[in-house]
């Protein structure tokens, strides 16, 4: 009767394993779509149970030798990981340069340039007519324009780096809520695999987590062994270091926060430091390095070309025109004979403040276009402030025109290497989440082809039971008769 009740207990066995298989293809269908799940699969250890009977050794399988595990490579985890930080850094800065570029459009009338064109127009053309009113007015006017360009591009590049001051906060709080989650998520693995049960869902989270931290900001994911569950399986948590600093470490997180500054400059610094002690947080890769590369870089020393280089550029191009242009103003002559008059407010000297002196402003008659007093209808001043604006000794880099159009393609050639940057590690991050995928994935055709295999097999393990139990009900009746 061994071999009976043996043969009954392996269909048994079998149709046990069935029902966990088409169960955990079910939950891998419900939950395909959902974000981090990690496909569970059934894997079966072979283990036998022993016993004597009537003197002999029985051997049978232990139906019950079978776990549900979630499929996953670590491998592939920590690839991934390594790469999203530089995703981030890029992602970042490609979106900021794109508005830097916006701001600093030069191919249009609206440009710096172009106000730099029309107003030494406007000026050849008073040099042929120096006593003309309406010239005259035309050539303020087109100095104003010239004011209100630089005047709005440095409040849009101030308003700029606002917006990344706020994200830069807001990454910072981020990863300190990813972090205690991850802690929090340790914590519960342990308690929940150290009584007995399942905690791939938990495990999943956590990953997912780590997936967004290893973005924001460079991570080195260590996994510890710190306990064994009661079927004997390891309890892993994570360590989670950022630089040689720790920002998870079992149960507990450490966090960051923001400090304000002013650089000798006088323009806006962020730095982040840890909270516990004040010491500076060094983010090497990830959207927060690339929030503080644009926030803070000034350009020296070989460090990044942020907001604040291009500020400076512009607050040294509107102080070197109001300097130069007054200086060769106030040697002039008015209509009315009136001199020493700057053409600019001599005390509003960078791109943000730059302004018509208020002498000057509605009083085209001031306007020293005459060399000397007396002769209406002389134009040297005038003539020289033309030569001053195209004098190729200006700026290292040339004239006025050539110092707007050199700030444009330093930006430019920043912004394409950023997208450039951008799309690589965007390929690679791709490439290694497929993989990822690839072993991880639901493929709910895959999971609806096994659903039907299995019904097939739970289906003939069920009537090898019922050819069994008719075998033993004949073999009773036989016996009892």
């Amino acid at each position: 009767m061994a071999s009976t009740f043996g043969g009954i207990g392996i269909c048994s066995g079998g149709m046990y394993s069935s029902q966990t298989k088409i169960y955990t293809s079910n939950v891998n269908i419900n939950n395909a779509s959902t974000p981090g799940y990690s496909r569970q699969v059934v894997k079966k250890n072979p283990d036998y149970i022993t016993s004597v009977q009537d003197g002999s050794l029985v051997v049978g399988v232990n139906p019950n030798a079978m776990s549900v595990e979630r499929e996953r490579s670590t491998y592939l985890d920590y690839r991934y990981w390594q790469e999203q930080d530089t995703l981030g850094e890029y992602e970042y800065k490609s979106n900021y340069h794109n508005q830097m570029e916006s701001i600093l459009y030069e191919l249009d009338d609206n440009g710096i340039t172009a106000r730099l064109d029309s107003l030494e127009q406007s000026m050849e053309d008073l040099s042929t007519n120096p006593q003309d009113l309406s010239g005259r007015t035309a050539v303020l006017q087109e100095t104003e324009a010239l004011c209100d360009t630089l005047n709005n591009t440095s409040q849009q590049l101030y308003e700029l780096q606002d917006s990344v001051e706020n994200d830069i906060n807001y990454t910072v709080n981020r990863i300190n809520q990813l972090s205690d989650e991850i802690a929090n998520l340790n914590e519960e693995i342990l308690e929940l695999e150290m009584s007995g049960g399942n905690s791939s869902y938990l495990t999943d989270q956590r990953n997912l987590l780590i997936d967004e931290l290893s973005k924001l900001t460079s991570v080195t994911v260590i996994e510890n062994i710190v306990a064994s569950s009661p079927d004997g399986g390891k309890i892993v948590s994570y360590t989670v270091k950022s630089g040689n600093s720790l920002l998870v470490s079992g149960n507990k997180s450490y966090s960051l926060e923001t400090k304000e500054s002013t650089s000798p400059e006088g323009y806006k610094n962020i730095s982040v430091v840890w909270s516990d002690n004040g010491s500076a947080y060094e983010a090497d890769s990830g959207a927060l390095k690339g929030a503080l590369d644009i926030m803070n870089g000034d350009g020296k020393s070989g460090d990044f070309k942020g907001i604040p280089y291009y500020m400076g550029e512009l607050d040294d191009f509107a102080n070197k025109i109001v300097e130069e242009i007054n200086n060769i103003h106030m040697t002039g002559y008015g209509l009315d004979d009136s001199t020493n008059i700057p053409l600019f407010d001599p005390t509003c000297t960078d791109a943000s403040s730059i302004k018509l002196s208020d002498e000057i402003k509605g009083n085209p008659e001031k306007l020293a276009v005459s060399s000397e007093a007396g002769k209406a209808g002389n134009s040297n001043n005038l003539k020289e402030i033309i030569n001053q604006f195209n004098n190729p000794g200006t700026f290292q880099e040339g004239s006025y025109n050539d110092c707007i159009n050199k700030l444009v393609t330093e930006l430019g050639t920043q912004s394409s290497y950023s997208s450039g940057s951008l799309e690589r590690a965007s390929a690679l991050s791709m490439d290694i989440d497929q993989n990822r995928m690839s072993v991880s994935g639901v493929s709910v055709d895959e999971e609806m082809t096994d659903i039907v295999f299995q019904q097939q097999i739970y289906e003939a393990n069920a009537k090898m039971i019922k050819v069994w139990n008719d075998i033993i009900e004949n073999t009773i009746n036989q016996l009892g008769s």
